[in-house]
């Protein structure tokens, strides 16, 4: 194990994965940095996703755990993930995802070894289109236009912890949610770093949904998916987004 670098746990969602998941686990497998552990939680697969688990166990150089616990959610998986970490940053991948390449957590690891920064996250590419997602965003970014791939985000433990995790309030968006809540809390510092950190399928899980609460919420959604147009009077408007950043 390499010494006196940050330890990144990296917690994967499982159900019924098994046919993505060793392309998946793969990616993390070929890193060139090592000190990092795998925490798979899983929600009651009936397919193989066990079988290959025990199989990365015993043939591959992995830190690898896991976790079953039947009808357990994403989010409620990912919460179970970071506490039980051992990791001082944790970060999510989906088991249909994968590291963009094998120097990853090398890079990574660097910018989160030097950093003050509670939250570092870099871009995703998106499988379908080849396309390259996100770049720096602010709490304007993320209350009117777009979220960060959680691919690309590693949060200190600490974060993790100071916000509570993932909110089991929204089934689909929860780390849109989570993501808000880390940019308007004060004290909190984040940092773009300018790489494509995982490829994400952005043509399976719930990524592809639209969240039924957080929709209703957000100032994005006022009115319509893509543009933002206020629905309230002037006033009216201003008080309700007072109100979600928590401003008197």
């Amino acid at each position: 194990m390499q010494k006196n670098k940050a330890l990144i746990s990296v917690v994967v969602p499982t159900l019924n994965a098994g046919k993505w998941l060793p392309d998946c686990l793969e990616s993390l497998a070929v890193q060139s940095y090592k000190n990092f552990e795998v925490v798979v939680v899983d929600g009651g697969s009936a397919d193989n996703t066990m079988e290959v688990l025990e199989f990365f166990k015993a043939t591959s150089n992995l830190q690898l755990l896991w976790h079953q616990e039947h009808q357990l959610g994403v989010y409620p998986a990912m919460n179970w993930g970071y506490e039980n970490a051992v990791g001082s940053w944790c970060y999510f991948l989906g088991a249909d995802d994968l590291l963009h390449d094998p120097m990853v957590f090398e890079d990574i690891a660097l910018e989160l070894m030097k950093t003050n920064a509670d939250m570092v996250y870099g871009d995703v590419l998106m499988k379908s289109r080849n396309v390259r997602y996100c770049g720096e965003v602010t709490l304007n970014t993320l209350l009117f236009h777009k979220n960060i791939g959680h691919q690309g985000i590693f949060y200190s433990k600490a974060l993790l912890a100071r916000m509570g995790g993932y909110n089991n309030r929204y089934p689909v968006w929860a780390d849109w949610d989570l993501n808000i809540r880390c940019f308007k809390t004060p004290g909190v510092k984040h940092k773009w770093v300018d790489r494509v950190v995982a490829v994400f399928d952005d043509q399976n899980g719930l990524s592809t949904e639209g969240d039924p609460v957080l929709s209703k919420e957000l100032p994005k959604f006022s009115k319509g998916h893509n543009s933002y147009v206020p629905k309230y009077p002037k006033n009216k408007f201003i008080y309700k987004l007072k109100k979600w950043l928590g401003s008197p």
